[in-house]
């Protein structure tokens, strides 16, 4: 029987309001197993030296002083890294009582964390063996994230939005939500210039709206000249963790294993070089973008290089485990199984060593990136970086390939 186009229309209408219904019911399961882990694991509905970070630089900005001041450690009070936009918007959590606050922070993070995955991974698939060890993985980091009260879920998810948005070819939405989330913490750059590359219109302005949304916004609150203020204050305080080095970034982590300064500050900057060049390659492949590589490939890059990466920073590799698992889960015969042998190690350094061995079996703070164990994370990103680029210049070796393949075909006929 055959149907005609309006049926097919209807048909097809049908499947798409079933598959986002499914992926909506999957979301709000994954959401609330979440929530409910980090509730009964530990007292995280307390707040912490985060969020009272965040809550005291939103006070500080509605009252028209600098969100960033010196630290007070005693009143649970850290560096405030995030942008005036950010301490703006996170006024809207005044009035609420603790419990409450924290309560809608914590699932905040964790719908936009599995939202934003769920633009990029089937949540099927996670009844697969292969997909088993990643998930779990994956939930993991993010539990240790949520209990931080960090940003990050929130911020990676959005990242992922606008991703798949720019894949979707909806690239004023993709242009506006990378650049809002760019203002909020410069890192997510990686991914907002090189989509400007070949240039869009749409993506352009969308890129354009959100910078003058997130960026000059609190002028409208401040005035001229605290905005400015606020903006100098918030590149100095960038700049004094840019040269720390006592943290996770890979440099770090190797004078931590007693490399010579100067030889890990070279080996950084080849990792720098080879990311660079690799990212920007990538936009040159007109078809079959490779976007899952690209996206693991930059999020390692983030982690390797940002002088601020700390265990609760380990939350932006979480779907990098089921992207790479995605990838794997295409190869056959030995090359598959190497691959899978390789990632099993990434996430067992990354996550279960320390997250879970050091942090659950033995009397070591998973929360503390000093510890020696943390250096397991940074090492592992490093394991998952090399691997990501192999995949990567396999990837690239293939489609010149086919591309010649089909030249010649074409030439003959």
């Amino acid at each position: 029987m055959f149907l005609n186009q309006k049926e097919k229309q209807q048909r097809s209408i049908l499947v798409r309001y079933s598959v986002n219904e499914t992926k909506a019911i999957q979301v709000q399961l994954l959401v609330i197993i979440s929530f409910l882990i980090s509730y009964f694991s530990l007292p995280t509905l307390n707040i912490n030296v985060v969020s009272n970070t965040y809550l005291h630089a939103a006070k500080n900005f509605w009252a028209g002083n600098s969100p960033y001041i010196e630290p007070d450690f005693s009143n649970k009070l850290d560096y405030f890294m995030y942008s005036p936009f950010f301490s703006m918007v996170y006024g809207i959590f005044f009035g609420l009582k603790e419990y409450t606050y924290i309560a809608f922070w914590q699932a905040l993070n964790a719908v936009f964390f599995w939202y934003g995955l769920s633009k990029w991974h089937s949540m099927n698939n996670l009844s697969s063996f292969l997909y088993l060890l990643p998930f779990l993985a994956c939930f993991m980091e993010l539990d240790t994230a949520i209990k931080f009260h960090q940003v990050n879920p929130l911020l990676i998810g959005m990242i992922l939005m606008g991703l798949a948005a720019y894949r979707d070819e909806k690239f004023f939405l993709s242009g506006f939500l990378l650049m809002l989330v760019t203002n909020i913490k410069v890192l997510p750059a990686i991914f907002l210039f090189p989509l400007f590359f070949p240039p869009k219109s749409s993506y352009i302005k969308g890129a354009l709206t959100g910078f003058v949304l997130t960026f000059f916004s609190p002028v409208i609150f401040l005035g001229f000249q605290k905005w400015y203020s606020f903006h100098i204050d918030w590149f100095q305080i960038l700049y004094g963790n840019i040269v720390r080095d006592d943290l996770l970034d890979i440099k770090s982590a190797l004078i931590k294993i007693h490399i010579n300064e100067s030889l890990a500050e070279i080996i950084k900057n080849a990792i720098f070089l080879v990311s660079f060049f690799c990212i920007a390659l990538c936009r040159l492949v007109k078809n079959e973008f490779p976007w899952s590589l690209w996206i693991s490939f930059a999020v390692c890059c983030i982690l390797l290089l940002s002088p601020g990466t700390e265990v609760a920073t380990f939350v932006l590799v979480g779907p990098v485990y089921l992207l790479i698992a995605g990838e794997i889960d295409k190869m056959t015969g030995l090359k598959r199984i190497t691959a899978w042998l390789a990632s099993i190690c990434g996430q067992i350094a990354i996550t279960f060593l320390f997250s879970w061995i050091s942090g659950y079996l033995f009397d070591i703070d998973w929360k503390d990136s000093k510890q020696p164990t943390a250096l397991s994370k940074s090492f592992g990103v490093l394991g998952l970086w090399f691997m990501s680029l192999i995949f990567l210049i396999h990837r690239f070796y293939h489609l010149k390939t086919k591309h010649y393949l089909q030249s010649k075909t074409n030439s003959f006929s």
